[in-house]
């Protein structure tokens, strides 16, 4: 049985197949990553992860011109709209009254104070939450319970 969750990445849209692979209903969690570039064939002795993740963290600069769209959310989708969309003080009055906590709740807590100046960095920041933050988390509860899973066998 294969130890690995494949990732099919394209280097002009790195960010983008992140997304993808991830979104996949059939994404093994719990499986290192094995990074396979478009195009490309070389086994993965370590380069292609190390090289997806350079480029990944290169991209994170310019998470202000991700595709909202492209989480798999769509309730999401809907409050990223609104974040986007957020051009005038009205809309940034709007904007705080009605998702100021959830947004808050994505790791922006200045959101009360931001001013319209601060919109992009509170876009940037709260995808940044749904790409790395949430689904980090996400991964730490899951091992943390197949652990404690795993020790009460040992128990029994």
């Amino acid at each position: 049985m294969d130890e690995h969750a494949v990732v099919v990445a394209r280097r002009s849209k790195i960010l983008h197949s992140a997304c993808q692979a991830l979104s996949k209903s059939f994404f093994a969690w719990h499986r290192t990553p094995r990074i396979e570039f478009v195009r490309e064939s070389a086994d993965d002795f370590g380069g292609p992860q190390r090289e997806f993740f350079r480029l990944l963290m290169i991209e994170e600069g310019e998470l202000d011109r991700f595709d909202f769209q492209d989480l798999p959310d769509s309730e999401v989708h809907f409050k990223m709209q609104q974040i986007h969309q957020c051009t005038s003080v009205s809309d940034l009055i709007s904007l705080k009254a009605n998702l100021g906590d959830w947004i808050a709740d994505c790791g922006v807590h200045w959101i009360y104070t931001a001013g319209l100046s601060d919109m992009l960095r509170i876009y940037s920041l709260v995808i940044k939450h749904f790409i790395y933050h949430r689904p980090a988390s996400m991964i730490s509860q899951f091992k943390a319970g197949v652990n404690s899973s795993s020790r009460k066998e040992h128990l029994l």
